[in-house]
């Protein structure tokens, strides 16, 4: 898998969970000690947080760290459709 890949694996799950939780980028962003346009960065797959921020996320989101960087069965590796909620 290439790290494009990644990320957009990463943006789409990142996007799953931001609409269950119903919280807005910024509101995620301070809670997990990053800045919001990091964070938007992150969102629209253009670039992947590290490890820390992985499990801080994780945390924030009670999943593991798995459910944010694994490809789900009938997911596409394709645009992610994150919002910007900032």
């Amino acid at each position: 898998m290439t790290t494009e890949e990644q990320k957009k694996i990463f943006s789409t799950n990142l996007h799953r969970y931001m609409a269950r939780s119903g919280k807005q980028q910024k509101e995620i962003a301070e809670a997990i000690g990053t800045n919001a346009s990091t964070f938007n960065m992150w969102c629209k797959g253009n670039s992947m947080p590290g490890t820390g921020k992985i499990r801080a996320l994780a945390d924030y989101f009670r999943i593991r760290m798995s459910d944010l960087t694994d490809l789900k069965e009938n997911q596409e590796i394709g645009r992610a459709s994150c919002r910007e909620r900032v």
